[in-house]
């Protein structure tokens, strides 16, 4: 029997300090403030909390009520900021469904966005192409032994 060792990888996840999941996106929403609404475009959520980027002013302090898709009027408290950039904490945590409503409405990533635009016509020809086949078919090859192998 052979052993597989495989390396799983979350993309655009990471735990921050407080030990929660967040999820990487880009969704432009609003936000209401003592001043107004704004458009906020959340770049990372969690249960707890979110980094949203806004061109307006919020200190530290200042609440913040968002649309979050399943858990609409989310409120949060702003905790830290660095120019257009704010780490908010959510007065209660928000719904697992919401995070996963906001990632299902999210822009698509950068690496999907890349594997739609791949230009075709730059595609590896030639040798390059050549050694692939050769490489995947000696793959395939090898496989196909082992099944006879283990078959027979």
């Amino acid at each position: 029997m052979t052993t597989v060792r495989a390396h799983l990888e979350t993309l655009a996840t990471a735990i921050n300090r407080r030990g929660s999941l967040r999820k990487q996106l880009r969704l432009l929403t609003d936000g209401a403030t003592e001043d107004g609404v704004e458009e906020v475009l959340i770049l990372n959520i969690s249960r707890t909390g979110m980094l949203i980027e806004v061109e307006g002013e919020l200190t530290a302090g200042d609440t913040i009520e968002v649309a979050i898709p399943e858990a609409d009027g989310a409120r949060a408290i702003v905790q830290w900021t660095d120019g257009k950039l704010f780490g908010c904490k959510f007065d209660k945590p928000i719904p697992l469904s919401a995070v996963s409503a906001a990632l299902l409405r999210a822009e698509p990533s950068s690496q999907v966005e890349a594997a739609l635009s791949w230009d075709y016509e730059k595609a590896p020809t030639g040798s390059t192409l050549r050694w692939a086949m050769g490489i995947s078919l000696a793959g395939w090859l090898t496989l196909g032994g082992l099944v006879m192998l283990l078959a027979g």
